[in-house]
């Protein structure tokens, strides 16, 4: 059974990735949800963004979410990889998307927003 806790944001301006994303997480068992910076989701669910899209719309809202978030990319380029890091991805996925990827990304997503959520609550001043 599929629940909230599963489910994945997208934001992209691309029907094909979202169809594409659609597909191979309801294999996982994960439900997915388009979204636009207008109407942002109130949980703290992962978002697959598409780096062309916020650029697009030069909106980064999605940014100061509290929440892990990926970046979604055409070619995996050094230079793709280091503006979406800059942006604030915590990982990063590539076309095509296959089952594995996505599977494996979402967990590196979430272990490293885990991980900077923990150091930045360990810094005292």
């Amino acid at each position: 059974m599929k629940s909230d806790n599963n489910k994945i944001y997208v934001l992209s301006n691309k029907e094909r990735d979202i169809a594409s994303i659609e597909k191979v997480a309801n294999r996982l068992g994960l439900l997915t949800s388009q979204f636009n910076n207008a109407d942002l989701p109130v949980d703290n669910n992962v978002i697959i963004f598409d780096v062309a899209t916020v650029l697009e719309f030069n909106d980064r809202s999605i940014f100061e979410q509290n929440r892990p978030l990926i970046a979604l990319v055409s070619h995996a380029t050094p230079s793709e990889i280091q503006h979406a890091m800059e942006l604030g991805a915590h990982a990063v996925l590539t076309r095509p998307i296959h089952q594995l990827a996505l599977l494996s990304t979402l967990q590196v997503a979430r272990i490293l927003f885990k991980k900077m959520k923990k150091k930045i609550t360990n810094i005292t001043i």
